[in-house]
């Protein structure tokens, strides 16, 4: 992944849709989806922006650093209901997972 700041510390996010879409030219949206009561939901949708260059590798770091802070903006709608993925999410995180892994 491509290292970013999110609310603060460093992480890394994929690079895959940030490229997708500086390839097919196509934009990136970040969406999230909120529970507001049981079975009642509210959807909100963001246009990630970024200047285009030309230069496919700087084009797609900084979509994906933008994406990035669009992900924070989300997050903190709802901070609660978020999940990253089913492993260490944070940097210092990863490091000490695999510190007791050994």
């Amino acid at each position: 992944g491509h290292p970013v700041t999110m609310f603060g510390h460093p992480t890394t996010l994929p690079t895959g849709p940030a490229a997708l879409a500086v390839i097919s030219g196509r934009p990136l949206l970040v969406a999230a989806c909120i529970r507001e009561a049981p079975e009642q939901f509210r959807a909100r949708v963001w246009l990630v922006e970024s200047a285009r260059t030309g230069d496919r590798q700087a084009d797609t770091a900084a979509l994906t650093e933008a994406m990035g802070q669009l992900f924070e903006e989300a997050i903190a709608i709802a901070p609660e209901q978020w999940f990253a993925a089913f492993q260490p999410y944070w940097l210092d995180q990863r490091a000490a997972a695999r510190g007791r892994s050994r």
